[in-house]
């Protein structure tokens, strides 16, 4: 089977799952990401339904996310995000556009884009952000960014991205 025939895994970017994108992961990063093998068990690893096996999935997208962001693989972001997913930008209350929404993977990617060029020293790093996976861009200085994710089928649905200096003062130390 070549990969441009229907129904092989790379004959189209979007059925790619979080799942084959953080397997690709491990195997370039042994070491750096928190996956284990075990031997006679499927990949991945990991019990069927509940809420730990959710909050693995959770921390599993969030990771493939930040990788994407910090390694500025856009191609991975397009097989990172879900094909109808939304992002909310939160620039506080004294912007003029609060809150900016937009939906559509290609929109969510552009704006995504166009926020790492404006900050091009920003690293994604994965942390807690409200009790759940998150992600906090930050330059030398300081953090510019704090984003959040939900997912649905095992690709990120929505997202939010707060940029408001007040919010980002406390994560800034101030």
């Amino acid at each position: 089977m070549t990969h441009d025939e229907p129904g092989s895994p790379r004959a189209d970017d979007d059925r790619v799952s979080v799942r084959a994108v953080f397997a690709d992961l491990a195997r370039r990063l042994p070491g750096r990401v928190g996956v284990r093998r075990r031997k006679g068990l499927g990949w991945p690893a990991r019990g069927r339904g509940g809420a730990r096996s959710a909050g693995a999935r959770h921390r599993m997208a969030v990771r493939a996310l930040a990788y994407a962001c910090d390694e500025r693989d856009f191609s991975r972001l397009v097989r990172v995000l879900h094909p109808d997913a939304t992002l909310a930008i939160d620039r506080g209350t004294e912007h003029p556009d609060r809150l900016t929404l937009v939906a559509g993977r290609a929109h969510v990617i552009d704006l995504v884009v166009r926020f790492l060029d404006a900050n091009p020293d920003a690293v994604a790093v994965e942390c807690p952000v409200d009790g759940r996976p998150g992600i906090a861009l930050h330059t030398a200085r300081e953090i510019v960014g704090v984003v959040t994710a939900e997912l649905r089928a095992e690709r990120i649905s929505r997202l939010r991205l707060v940029v408001d200096p007040v919010r980002l003062r406390l994560w800034n130390g101030g």
